[in-house]
């Protein structure tokens, strides 16, 4: 196309066919440069020339079209000899002495808005990223960069570190040997930390806090574990991190009898020791093997308090002996404690006592515990029964015995047994109104307690069968997995009485027992009158029963649905 529009355009040479292009040009320039009208010209008087005026006229707008639409299409699609001589002949400056001057001037006035938008497109799509790419103004990344180490500066890798942010997927990257990490992530905050799978044998994690939130307080430490807050919010922000672990503790030993021999099967306990709120996973137990020895590995940095639970022994004998007293001790980290040979016996101290219940009748198959009232290190929590050194049951007469006690502070108490929902009469609550306390290296061998009361357990159990009309449930579409129950006081003026033994009374949801169509409801007595509902939101209106708790009794209701 562009070869026949140069023939054209020679065809025009003539001075004539020249200068009416030049008039056609001039007039229609503003037709494709702009939407501006042309200045107009007084109207020359008619004449004999107009009608070929005209034709001449149209003739170079016909050839400025064509010429036109030529070099565009050559210029965008051909290369060819002919489209190279065109673009060559439209790259030329225009002057007054082109021949076609005037019809190259309109083609490069059309062409360039085209150009102009052409350079704009790359531009705005720059201005304007997808809304969902990565790393997009609307989010922006920050670098996050670190290292983990050791409580002794040693960097520790390879291993995986994981970036926790509220509603959003964990990110995790690579830790290389020599313990550095970096990675972009979304501006935002963080919660780092070192996963416990990936790290190297001896080596533990510090982010429990994680699986108990409530014991992470924001300063990044609790009772030697850390968790690490990143502050990334910033854009391009670049945050640096050092993520802590820790150096596994050993702690060995024996457990031994009265005549140094091994004994085998016995727990080894290390129970947090330190006053305030611990993560129980720092516990750790070991099991003494055939030569009594013992072996707890992976243990934190802290302090505990180790104690021999003997009614796991292999040897039944060792089962009812008194246990040696519970250490206790603070270990570092990477610590390898080799402990002295927990052994048996020793003491020669005897106490005996008896226990009665509130009506003064004694108290058969009670357990009672001693444990130990040692005085305490700064910083250590008071004993417990995890400080048990021996356990024995009253007999038929409620008498107790201990033996070979050694000559330390001690308590004596009778723990709850009782647990609610169960039948009266299989499990029993029982305490002691006060506990007794004793320093028996301060006493004779031999001491007689004055009796201990205690408050025996004299629950009220209520078994409730449902009806349920199953004809009515099909239409209401509900089934007995979709009921509720509640309980609540009859009178909530009257409160429950204050009993000396604080024993759950009430599960205020019992649950039903889908196959049995049946729940359980029980309490200690005395108690007030309680209302027992069965609902299923706006499915059903409510039903009620009112039951009234009599000591040792175990009663049988049915509730109909619906009423």
């Amino acid at each position: 196309m562009a070869v026949r529009a140069n023939r054209a355009a020679d065809a025009l040479r003539s001075p004539d066919a020249r200068a009416a292009g030049r008039v056609a040009a001039v007039e229609t320039r503003p037709s494709f440069a702009s939407n501006r009208r042309a200045p107009s010209s007084p109207r020359a008087a008619p004449s004999m020339e107009e009608p070929r005026n005209t034709n001449a006229r149209r003739t170079a707008v016909l050839v400025g079209l064509v010429l036109l639409i030529g070099g565009g299409l050559a210029a965008w699609f051909g290369r060819g000899d002919d489209g190279e001589r065109a673009a060559r002949s439209a790259a030329q400056p225009v002057t007054e002495q082109s021949p076609d001057g005037e019809a190259r001037a309109s083609a490069e006035l059309a062409e360039a808005p085209r150009a102009e938008r052409r350079e704009e497109e790359p531009a705005a799509a720059a201005r304007e990223p997808a809304a969902d790419a990565p790393g997009s103004p609307e989010v922006g990344e920050a670098h996050v960069h670190g290292v983990v180490v050791d409580g002794f500066g040693t960097r520790v890798g390879p291993c995986v570190v994981e970036l926790r942010a509220e509603g959003a997927d964990p990110l995790r990257v690579e830790v290389a040997d020599d313990g550095s990490f970096a990675l972009d992530v979304p501006a935002g905050a963080y919660l780092a930390g070192v996963l416990a799978s990936s790290l190297p044998p001896g080596i533990l994690p510090p982010f429990e806090q994680w699986t108990d939130p409530a014991a992470y307080r924001g300063d990044g430490r609790v009772n030697g574990f850390y968790a690490t807050a990143v502050d990334a919010s910033e854009p391009d922000a670049d945050v640096f991190v050092e993520l802590r672990v820790f150096r596994a503790a050993t702690v060995a030993g024996y457990v031994l009898d009265a005549a140094r021999r091994p004994i085998e099967g016995a727990w080894v306990h290390l129970n947090p020791a330190a006053a305030g709120p611990v993560p129980p996973a720092l516990a750790r137990s070991g099991r003494s093997d055939a030569v009594g020895r013992f072996e707890i590995t992976g243990v934190y940095p802290e302090l505990y308090r180790a104690a021999v639970a003997l009614r796991s022994a292999v040897d039944p004998r060792h089962h009812d002996a008194v246990a040696p007293l519970p250490r206790t001790l603070r270990i570092e980290e990477g610590d390898v404690r080799e402990l002295q040979p927990f052994t048996l016996g020793g003491g020669d101290h005897v106490v005996r006592g008896t226990i009665v219940n509130q009506d003064g009748e004694p108290f058969a198959g009670l357990r009672v515990r001693c444990y130990l009232d040692l005085p305490l290190q700064p910083g250590e929590r008071p004993h417990d029964q995890g400080s048990t050194i021996a356990l024995v049951e009253t007999d038929a007469n409620g008498v107790f015995e201990f033996r070979e006690l050694p000559a330390v502070p001690a308590i004596f108490l009778a723990p709850a047994e009782w647990e609610p929902g169960r039948p009266p009469g299989e499990q029993r609550a029982a305490m002691f109104t006060d506990a007794r306390r004793l320093d028996l290296g301060a006493q004779p061998l031999e001491v007689e307690l004055t009796p201990l009361q205690v408050d025996e357990s004299r629950p009220y159990a209520v078994d409730v069968e449902i009806e349920l009309d199953e004809s009515w449930a099909r239409e209401q579409q509900l089934s007995i997995d979709q009921l509720r129950v509640e309980v609540a006081l009859l009178d909530p003026a009257a409160g429950v009485p204050e009993l000396p033994r604080r024993i759950s009374y009430v599960p205020a949801s019992p649950k039903i027992d889908g196959e049995a169509r049946a729940f359980r409801w029980a309490c200690e007595t005395p108690h007030p009158a309680v209302r027992i509902t069965l609902s299923a939101g706006k499915r059903m209106d409510p039903v009620e029963l009112v039951v009234e708790p009599r000591e040792d009794r175990t009663e049988s209701r049915t509730m109909r649905v619906p009423r």
